[in-house]
Parts: C-alpha cells; sequence; structure tokens
C-alpha cells in the first residue's frame, strides 16, 4: 500500500515540515530550505519570499511549514504544514493548499516579512514539553488527515529509532478527524523497528502520550516511565477504533496504557507497570466496551500487591494472551460482560480471574488455562452480583500448581464444561517461570472446545479441537548434528 510518509528523528525539530514530499526517503533532521522574512496569506495560501534565496528546493508536490520569525517551539496558533501547489520564482510567490494543511490551535495570522518558511527536515515527535510538539502537541489541533500527496495516499508518520525520545510533558495525536499510521522503524519505513519512548522518572507522574484522532493504527514502539509519585496512566487510547500492534508498556506509575475509547491492541506487552500500586491499576486497562486484546502478554505488573494484568472497567474481549506473576490479579473484571479464549493465566497472587464489580456479569471463557494462582482459578466472591455463562474446555492446576482456595469461587451461575485437571505439579507449557508457554504437555494439546453443530442430513461432522492456551503444541524431534529441533504445529 502506497503511503504519504513522513519522518521523525530525535534531532529532528517539530518546526520543520516532516517530509520533503510524501516520498519512501527519509529527510534529513534539518530543511532543504529555510527563509526569514516571508510574507504569508492564510486565507489563500500564497507565501512570498523575499529577494535572495533561489527557488531550487522549492517545488510543486513538496511540503513546507510556516511559522512566526524567531520561533524555537511550535505553539498554538503558531505552526502550518501544507503541500506546495504552485511554484512562481519571477513573483516569488509560493502558493500552498489550503485543505492539504494541518494547523495547531486556529490558523496562523498573516503576517507581512515576519514569518519563516521551512522545506521538508524531519520532525522531532515526541520531546520536550507539550508546546514542543508540532503535530504532537496534545491540544488543538486540525487538518493531520489531509496532509496528503496529490495522489491522496494515507498517511503514514515514521519514527526512527535512532536514539531516546525524552517527553516532559504530555503529547500526543489530537488532530480533528483521524486515519493515519504511525510506526517505529530503525533503517527503512516499515522495517519493525523499536524507538523508546523514555518519559519522566522524577517527579508527579503524568500521561505521557494521548491518541486523540479516530481511525489511527500505532505499532512498534518502547513506551517507558511517566514520573516517580502518583498513579497516572502512561498511554491514553483515545481514540475510536485506534489499533495498537507490538508496542511495549513498561514501568508506568499506572496503567501502562487505557482504552478510554473502543480499540484493539495486539501482539504487545505489558511489565513492571501499576508502581504506584492504584487498587484498579494494571498493564493494559480497557474503559470502553468492545475492545478487543488478543496475543497480549501483561506481567510482573507489580508495584505493590494491587492491580492486575488485564483489568475490564467495560465490555471487552480477551484472546491469546497470557496474565503472569502480576500484582493481585492476572485478569479483573469490573463490568457486565468478558469473553477469554485461549488465555493462560498463571502464577498471580490473587484469582487469575477476578470478578470485582458489575451488576449482572455474563462470561464466555474456553479452552484456558489457570494455574496456580494464589486467591482461585476464577473467583466472584468480592461481589454479590448473579454471575452467568460459560467454562469450557479449560485446564487448572493440581498439587504444586493448583489454584489457591479452589478453581471455581462464588461463581454459582458458571456452567462448568469439560473440565481439565492437569496432573499435580505440572503445567502445561515448556518453562513457564522464563516466560516460555509453549505447549508441550499432552493434557491440554487437542483438548479445546471444538466442532460445529450440523444437524443436516448428509453433512458433517466439522470437528476440530483446539490446544487449551496461548500458544500452539509444540514437539521436541532430534536435529542433526545431535541436537533438537523444536516444531511448532499448526
Amino acid at each position: 500500500m502506497a503511503f504519504t510518509e513522513f519522518c521523525c528523528k530525535t534531532a529532528g525539530n517539530n518546526l520543520n515540515a516532516g517530509s520533503v514530499d510524501g516520498g519512501s526517503t527519509e529527510p534529513g533532521t534539518s530543511p532543504l530550505l529555510t527563509v526569514t522574512g516571508c510574507t504569508w496569506n492564510g486565507g489563500t495560501g500564497v507565501i512570498t519570499v523575499p529577494a535572495g534565496p533561489a527557488f531550487t528546493e522549492i517545488q510543486v508536490g513538496r511540503f513546507i511549514s510556516v511559522c512566526a520569525d524567531g520561533a524555537t517551539v511550535p505553539s498554538a496558533n503558531g505552526l502550518v504544514i501544507a503541500r506546495i501547489t504552485a511554484v512562481d520564482s519571477g513573483a516569488r510567490t509560493i502558493t500552498t493548499s489550503t485543505t492539504a494543511r494541518w494547523q495547531q490551535g486556529t490558523l496562523l495570522s498573516n503576517g507581512t516579512s515576519n514569518r519563516t518558511i521551512r522545506i521538508g527536515g524531519a520532525w522531532a515527535f515526541l520531546s520536550g514539553a507539550t508546546t514542543d510538539g508540532g503535530v504532537f502537541s496534545n491540544g488543538t489541533t486540525s487538518g493531520l488527515e489531509t496532509l496528503t500527496n496529490a495522489g491522496g495516499d494515507p498517511i503514514r508518520i515514521n519514527v526512527k529509532n535512532d536514539g531516546t525520545y525524552s517527553p516532559t510533558g504530555a503529547l500526543g495525536l489530537t488532530s480533528a478527524g483521524g486515519s493515519l499510521v504511525l510506526e517505529g522503524y530503525t533503517t527503512t519505513y516499515g522495517d519493525g523497528g523499536r524507538p523508546l519512548i523514555q518519559g519522566p522518572t522524577t517527579g508527579a507522574s503524568i500521561t505521557v502520550f494521548t491518541v486523540s484522532m479516530n481511525d489511527v493504527f500505532v505499532r512498534n514502539f518502547e513506551f517507558a516511565n511517566n514520573g516517580a509519585t502518583g498513579t497516572a496512566f502512561m498511554v491514553n487510547s483515545n481514540s475510536v477504533r485506534a489499533i495498537w500492534g507490538r508496542c511495549v508498556f513498561r514501568d508506568a506509575r499506572g496503567h501502562g496504557i487505557i482504552f478510554n475509547s473502543q480499540g484493539t491492541i495486539e501482539d504487545s506487552e505489558a511489565f513492571g507497570n501499576n508502581a504506584g500500586n492504584q487498587a484498579n491499576g494494571s498493564g493494559i486497562g480497557i474503559n470502553s466496551g468492545g475492545t478487543v486484546v488478543r496475543r497480549c502478554i501483561a506481567h510482573h505488573n507489580l508495584g505493590g500487591t494491587s492491580g492486575a494484568g488485564f483489568r475490564f472497567g467495560q465490555t471487552g474481549f480477551l484472546e491469546d494472551c497470557i496474565a503472569w506473576a502480576n500484582g493481585l490479579y492476572g485478569v479483573s473484571l469490573a463490568q457486565t460482560q468478558l469473553l477469554i479464549r485461549r488465555c493462560d493465566i498463571y502464577d498471580n497472587p490473587g484469582a487469575g480471574l477476578a470478578i470485582t464489580g458489575g451488576t449482572r456479569q455474563t462470561l464466555l471463557i474456553e479452552n484456558s488455562s489457570f494455574v496456580k494462582n494464589g486467591g482461585g482459578g476464577l473467583n466472584g466472591s468480592a461481589q454479590s452480583n448473579p454471575i452467568y455463562g460459560f467454562a469450557r474446555n479449560c485446564a487448572f492446576g493440581a498439587g504444586a500448581m493448583a489454584n489457591a482456595g479452589g478453581d471455581i469461587i462464588s461463581m454459582q451461575g458458571l456452567v462448568l464444561e469439560n473440565k481439565v485437571t492437569l496432573p499435580a505439579n505440572q503445567t502445561p507449557w515448556n518453562d513457564p517461570n522464563n516466560g516460555d508457554f509453549r505447549l508441550v504437555h499432552a493434557d491440554a494439546i487437542g483438548a479445546g472446545w471444538g466442532g460445529f453443530l450440523m444437524t443436516h442430513s448428509g453433512y458433517g461432522p466439522a470437528t476440530s479441537f483446539a490446544d487449551i492456551g496461548a500458544l500452539r503444541r509444540t514437539t521436541v524431534q532430534s536435529g542433526g548434528g545431535g541436537g533438537n529441533v523444536i516444531v511448532i504445529e499448526d
């Protein structure tokens, strides 16, 4: 898929245009051209350049930024970025698009011989205080989703893994509208590199990054730290239909990431969060119904004796996930409905799944493992409301791996089907205490819920019995040279 490409580097500047022409060649940290003393008309988008500078780098299709002369950081009502649509070197004018244009706050006021233009140059991404953010300012901005090339290709903002980005204030993507990709890289756009966003390690905790644009895809980032006191969450997903992928959230005072609008998070890790020991803190928190969490691991989120790996304050979906060794619960639910499929919940001091609130809970839990949790496997004793639903083909530990207090506690309305009790003192995984949850035990292989209801005469059966847990089965075979080969089966 083609994108209109923008670029961020640690040595960039959020006053830059972010891209030369939206192509796949990354820009330098300095603009191709900087000119002061220009005249700007926001209504027409026309810039008049003073005598002297050559027009060689001023070309149709390139991106240009406009700000007040002398500006050192972006500020409200002080920065515009647009695509060039026409150039007249004789009249020394540049015409910029009034639709393919982003602005911070209200439009930069007209100015005569007191505006600075820049062609190209990488942005700095999340660096410095809130007023330093430019397109990443956590305030009123508009038009970022329209800042495309002439072909209208959607925007991808690429953040280079070339050092540590160090925000000291709350930053974010808050432009009206939506639909863009924000992605880390190391050498070439889309290569999967993961830059580090290092928040403050002293002072009161802050929310480092907020995404409020709708339909944003954020992937390949590591977020770490957000202060030394308090319980602020580190990352706020306030974007409807946002998708987060291959991200790491660690060492936050409160939630590593909180979903305050419906979204999806996948292939991500959260650890070391809830350092402030917030009662409802977690690695990954859900405060908006319908959010999907899949292929994520939340472990060692244990600032004290509170919190959970995953916390659902609203209805949601937890699929193919691991909750291991968190501060209290593996998963906590404070609302009415949760679907858990193919998850491994292991060695949490409290319950594997704790029902902590809500008026009437409906659960559907299948093909999941609950092993060695200190407060029971599934525990509804913290509230007195009815609990309904099914737990199908789930595996529970025994002996030293048993869930303390029982596998099912205070869940009278929950129907337990095809319970699998593992052999005493054994887990179903290869080496879970070192994070290796590959499935190896025969009792959990092919023991999951499977099959389709087919009553039509002459057809079927359509059956496929899944494994229990987040990862597929593995077998160990002898390999060449006397070594062993681990084979992950489909």
